[in-house]
């Protein structure tokens, strides 16, 4: 949990392209409490951006908290199986670091009071099952786990006592003695039983969550006994079948953030978008997208600092008679001045011409910590005009020149593919249209899924201004309303790109939405 202390007002709009008549929520934070608001059409005329305001309904001033940023991807499940006479918990983990206490894998209840059970890390490395009996809560220590290596951890409590085993997916020569790690206590009396939620990756502790777990988690299971064969846990994808209460088949459902129970429909959601469609414990090596694979991708890589939405401040409603464009809500404090972009296509086609905005590249620069979403910035090196700064040169140049255009950014050729190019003569690319989402994994260079052979044809055309384009590829939601985000994953792709070590399998890029 951290403030906005690094920037006087910071913040950004739910989507960067939208239509006449629909609507934008602003999500801002800042360390003033209140801030003047705007909306600002934004132009060039050659020598520096063009600001004017326009006659769209928002208030004066706008209350902006000094926001708490909610950190950590997580799961929770509302209604898991009721904690009774038994329990055991099965999951394989794969961590990537060491939390600075004690992180949950699968964590039901609270760890202060009332039913609870739960499989955790340790800022050590070693893991524990622990649960709540009328006599106190008992736990049981297990052995140490290796970062990036997948184990099984199975922890169970019922009338025989406690059982926390451990064992590698794939031993090493130095772990003969721990290959499976057995632990055991004796009966300690009846759980504390009772409904409770429960979390993946985190845990609850009086009420507040935390202990957010860093690494990847693969089929969650809770037995109501202990189950029927560790061994075959083990071997096989389907053990779940032997009696499981409920199952969270992590491959299913890659393009949104639930958790499917394939039990009994107890199903869940994924908090602050963790990854989805990586590699799980039973990956072998022989697919490497994610997409072909029948399976080997159950697994979400969580991290403890993982962000996704902050709280609204403002709701602007477009007019319906809003001219296509540039534009941006500006807010306004004591101590400094936020302007969040956003681009307005029109209803129906006006123009010959589309200028499409890298709006993709805008976000990746934007969450590297550059000036990507600025309409002011410069290349440090030149003191040129870079990025959007560059996209409204030319916006402003075309303008100037008397050219009629509509503007249509990344996020709507996604969104609807060659269509959303459908009547237009020519297309005119930004600066730097370098990543392209889903569907339509970039437009104006080779090995194109989309057919631009009307732009072709005699008096139509492409016009690519840009640099480094099209050189990796973006997954994102095919709901251009919820495409504000885009996920990277850049190896290799071009003569001055050097490969990044992503671990093999995760390459391609997953399906969440992460902001």
């Amino acid at each position: 949990m951290a403030p906005v202390d690094r920037a006087p007002v910071v913040g950004y709009t739910d989507r960067l392209s939208a239509r006449p008549g629909e609507r934008l929520t602003v999500h801002a934070g800042a360390t003033s409490p209140e801030a003047r608001v705007r909306v600002l059409r934004v132009d060039h005329d050659g020598a520096a951006p063009v600001r004017t305001p326009v006659d769209v309904p928002v208030p004066d001033r706008v209350a902006v908290p000094h926001q708490r940023f909610d950190h950590g991807s997580y799961g929770v499940v509302p209604r898991p199986p009721a904690l009774g006479t038994a329990v055991t918990f099965t999951v394989w983990v794969w961590p990537t670091a060491l939390p600075a206490d004690r992180a949950g894998l699968l964590s039901q209840g609270d760890a202060r009071r009332g039913p609870h059970a739960e499989l955790a890390l340790l800022a050590d490395g070693t893991v524990e099952f622990a649960v709540r009996t009328v006599n106190g809560v008992v736990r049981v220590p297990g052995p140490a786990l290796r970062p990036r290596r997948w184990y099984l951890l199975v922890g169970g409590y019922g009338p025989a006592g406690t059982r926390l085993e451990v064992r590698p997916r794939a031993r090493l020569a130095d772990e003969d003695a721990v290959a499976v790690a057995v632990a055991t206590t004796v009966s300690a009396g009846p759980l504390v039983a009772g409904d409770a939620p429960l979390l993946f990756a985190a845990r609850r502790v009086d009420g507040e969550r935390v202990g957010h777990f860093d690494g990847k988690l693969d089929g969650p299971t809770v037995f109501t006994d202990v189950p029927p064969d560790v061994d075959e846990v083990f071997t096989s994808s389907v053990a779940w079948q032997l009696g499981a209460r409920a199952h969270w088949d992590l491959s299913r459902d890659l393009g949104g953030d639930r958790v499917l129970d394939v039990v009994d429909g107890r199903n869940g959601t994924l908090v602050n978008h963790p990854r989805r469609g990586v590699t799980g414990h039973d990956w072998a090596g022989g697919v490497l997208d994610w997409r072909q694979a029948d399976g080997g991708y159950a697994a979400v890589l969580f991290h403890s600092d993982d962000l996704a939405d902050c709280a609204p401040v403002l709701e602007v409603r477009l007019p319906d008679d809003l001219p296509g464009g540039c534009y941006a809500v500006e807010l306004t404090t004591a101590e400094g001045v936020a302007r969040l972009p956003f681009f307005v296509r029109p209803t129906r086609r006006t123009a010959r011409l589309a200028v499409l905005v890298p709006t993709s590249r805008h976000l990746a620069d934007a969450l590297d910590h550059l000036p990507g979403t600025r309409d002011d910035p410069v290349f440090r090196y030149t003191r040129s005009p870079h990025r959007y700064g560059e996209d409204l040169h030319l916006v402003g140049w075309l303008r100037r020149q008397g050219f009629a255009f509509d503007v249509l950014t990344d996020h709507d050729l996604h969104a609807e593919g060659a269509a959303a190019l459908e009547g237009y003569a020519a297309v005119v690319t930004g600066s730097h249209p370098e990543h392209w989402a889903g569907a339509v994994p970039g437009v104006f260079g080779v090995d194109r899924r989309v057919d631009l052979t009307p732009l072709r044809t005699p008096g139509g055309g492409e016009v690519f201004v840009g640099r480094r384009g099209a050189l990796s590829h973006d997954e994102g939601d095919n709901d251009v309303s919820r495409l504000v985000t885009a996920v990277l994953r850049r190896f290799g792709a071009g003569p001055d790109r050097e490969p990044t070590p992503y671990p093999a399998g995760s390459r391609v890029a997953g399906a969440e939405r992460s902001r």
